[in-house]
């Protein structure tokens, strides 16, 4: 498979990403006019609790199985032996996870107040073990997860528009964000039998998975700690008032994040197919893709970062209200957290996993989720929502610090270059600027306005490093026009 490929599954998991994000944003701002700050924090509340037991239930497989199976990508018996094994593995931790999930739900008096959305939102963690995404990473197959995502949203969404009505219908709410996130899992599941037929069988060999597995999952659960403990401390720590500011910041700074992670999602595959080929050539082909990786996300996290300083107060209102205009700080403070964030994401996700050491990636992780911890206990009290944001900076630029050293190997290999890259992110982001500067003097409304300015400064940046002849954006203009000249030569 060449690079259109790549470019190819990255338009398609972006179309599907934005549909992950649009959808729950329309339903967010429904429901907070229908239900209000506190039941929407409340709801909030219960889906960062359910994702640390998604967490258990999933150990880290998937991550597991996709860097093992891309290794013997050629063999089809040799990934439905592994495939099968940890398919078994994630059935007994699912329901392990599920069960204490549901006790606690059921015996903590803690959790009465959430008792009923805790139930409707944890079935979650069934669907995604059913659903067996990571097959289709493997495969390299997005087109199927993205149709299949898009629809489920799409039905979320009038879902959400004809049952929420008042402060009762919160149970529904959560019924159709559910759906939104996982209802796709019911189709996977049957269609990924055109790709494997997987049979769940455990034997002594599957032994010799659980600590590379453990490893990674521990890794995920302290990186859980300080991307969603923030959330789950401010509302133990504050109230759910704040819960709900505060994840109107979040659900912005999550647009900005997930989207990056498709690159990731994309090029891990080929990434550990490269760099465990005996092929000389396939394993150079490695640093040349990570080397665009690199380049491409941190071009796209500068510009996304630059809007949200800008237009972070019109964003919010768009997103959520005149309730949520406390969220502005805790906002521009997570734009920043973003550079550190993305920097993370590739060292893990693209160099240390597929290169065996998900012990280092264990190490920086606990150490910001430990530092994120301690910082919260003292922040959040004093400061409320800014405070976990300033928390979310810290913890995340310790884990940069930390990964960046780690993969010093890997980066001095790689002979990135970002001299040629200053000139056009510097004249990109002074239009950004500009284009602010000129669009306060419209008569508009802000939210008119944000839309107006974010696609002129959209464009000027494109067209800057366009200019400037950018390998990246040269690579997705081929990929565009190719589409369109074999289109027009087919009609």
């Amino acid at each position: 498979m060449n690079q259109k490929s790549l470019i190819k599954n990255s338009i398609i998991l972006f179309i599907k990403n934005v549909a992950a994000i649009v959808a729950p944003m329309v339903m967010y701002k429904y429901a907070a006019i229908k239900l209000g700050v506190a039941n929407v924090g409340a709801v909030e509340f219960v889906k960062s609790l359910n994702s640390y037991f998604l967490l258990t239930a999933m150990m880290g497989i998937s991550t597991f199985a996709i860097r093992e199976c891309s290794k013997v990508r050629n063999n089809q018996k040799d990934i439905v032996h592994i495939a099968s094994q940890l398919y078994a593995i994630s059935i007994v931790t699912t329901f392990f996870s599920y069960a204490i999930f549901v006790f606690l739900a059921t015996f903590v008096e803690f959790f009465y107040p959430y008792k009923r959305l805790i139930y409707i939102y944890s079935i979650s963690i069934l669907l995604t073990t059913y659903g067996l995404e990571w097959i289709y990473n493997i495969y390299e197959d997005f087109a199927t997860i993205a149709l299949s995502t898009v629809i489920c949203e799409f039905i979320a969404v009038i879902g959400v528009i004809l049952c929420v009505r008042s402060v009762q219908d919160v149970a529904a709410y959560t019924f159709f964000l559910m759906i939104a996130a996982n209802g796709y899992d019911i189709y996977t599941h049957f269609h990924a039998r055109k790709h494997i037929r997987l049979t769940p069988r455990l034997s002594r060999e599957s032994v010799q998975y659980f600590k590379p597995i453990a490893i990674i999952f521990f890794t995920n659960v302290a990186s859980a700690i300080y991307t969603n403990a923030d959330i789950t401390m401010v509302g133990w720590l504050r109230d759910d008032s704040e819960v709900g500011i505060y994840s109107a910041a979040v659900k912005i700074y999550n647009v900005i994040h997930v989207m990056v992670s498709v690159g990731i999602i994309v090029v891990i595959p080929r990434l550990t197919q490269y760099l465990h080929s005996y092929s000389c050539k396939e394993k150079g082909a490695y640093y040349v893709l990570l080397n665009k990786v690199v380049k491409a996300f941190y071009i796209f996290v500068i510009f996304c970062s630059s809007i949200c300083v800008l237009y972070g107060n019109d964003m919010i209102l768009f997103v959520s209200g005149e309730e949520f205009t406390n969220a502005f700080r805790p906002l521009i403070v997570l734009a920043v957290t973003l550079l550190f964030a993305t920097g993370n994401m590739i060292m893990s996700s693209a160099i240390l996993i597929p290169m065996d050491r998900e012990k280092v990636t264990l190490t920086a992780t606990v150490t910001g989720a430990s530092l994120n911890l301690i910082l919260n206990l003292v922040f959040i009290p004093k400061w409320g929502c800014f405070g976990a944001a300033i928390t979310t900076l810290v913890s995340e630029f310790m884990v940069f610090v930390i990964t960046v050293y780690s993969s010093r190997d890997v980066l001095r290999n790689m002979r990135i270059s970002l001299m040629r890259d200053i000139m056009p992110l510097t004249i990109g982001l002074l239009s950004n600027g500009t284009v602010y500067f000129i669009v306060k003097f419209i008569h508009w409304s802000s939210r008119y306005k944000f839309f107006f300015a974010a696609i002129i400064s959209a464009l000027l940046y494109y067209i800057t490093h366009f200019v400037f002849r950018n390998e990246i954006v040269k690579e997705v203009n081929s990929f565009l026009w190719g589409n369109i000249k074999s289109k027009n030569k087919k009609s």
